[in-house]
Parts: C-alpha cells; sequence; structure tokens
C-alpha cells in the first residue's frame, strides 16, 4: 500500500508523478494530457479535474488553455525527486 501526503489525492499524486517522469524522459519540461490520460490511472472525464489539483497545489503549471499540457514546477519536482537531487 502506498501512502499519499496528506492533502492530495492518490490520483493527483501519481499524475505528478508522470509529468515529471516523462517530462524527464521527453527531454521537454510540459507534457501533453493526451499521453498523460493514456499512462495513468485518470481517466478522461477526470483529468481537468486532477491536473487543477495540482495546479492549486502549486506542484505543477498548466501549458496552454484548460490544462492542455503540464509541466512541473520545482515543488512538484522536489515531491517525486526528494530535496535537493
Amino acid at each position: 500500500m502506498r501512502i499519499v501526503p496528506k492533502g492530495l489525492s492518490e490520483k493527483a499524486e501519481h499524475l505528478l508523478r508522470r509529468v515529471v517522469i516523462l517530462g524527464e524522459a521527453y527531454q521537454r519540461e510540459d507534457v501533453p494530457w493526451r499521453i498523460l490520460v493514456k499512462t495513468t490511472a485518470v481517466a478522461e472525464d477526470e483529468y481537468e479535474t486532477v491536473a487543477e489539483e495540482l495546479v492549486e497545489a502549486g506542484l505543477a503549471e498548466s501549458v496552454g488553455s484548460d490544462y492542455a499540457s503540464l509541466k512541473a514546477t520545482p515543488a512538484g519536482w522536489e515531491r517525486i525527486h526528494g530535496p535537493g537531487k
């Protein structure tokens, strides 16, 4: 069982992890929503709500309108990799 830090849903935590990992893998900062929906447990109809949760928490930035792409903020990157890595 995975422990999710207080204040963030499990789906938002998973989505943030994919934003960071895929952003690094594709050597680009932002990851398009279609890729995120295909690689996470977040359904297409709930993506915008989960993405908004990350943006409001300051862990990701929306690139384009309606969360078309997401980019991890330094705080989001640190949440996944840990401080100072």
